[in-house]
């Protein structure tokens, strides 16, 4: 599945998503293990140990999105 928001594009999988922003031509991947949302500020967190990155959607639907495709609970 790909979303697309403001700053770029998620590419949702069942076992990982890729984060792409476009204007600076930056991937981000974490599996789906290391992923947490976070409804409030509609924020994907991805926590790897040494890598951490985090993103905010443009809207909850796009978080929901994300939760149905890769089953991660929301906090």
């Amino acid at each position: 599945m790909v979303i697309t928001f403001a700053k770029g594009k998620l590419i949702v999988t069942q076992h990982e998503v890729q984060c792409r922003i476009t204007s600076n031509a930056i991937v981000m991947q974490a599996a789906v293990e290391d992923l947490q949302c976070y409804r409030q500020g509609n924020v994907l967190i991805a926590d790897a140990g040494s890598t951490l990155w985090s993103i905010a959607l443009d809207n909850a639907e796009q978080l929901e999105q994300v939760i149905a495709e890769t089953g991660i609970e929301a906090q």
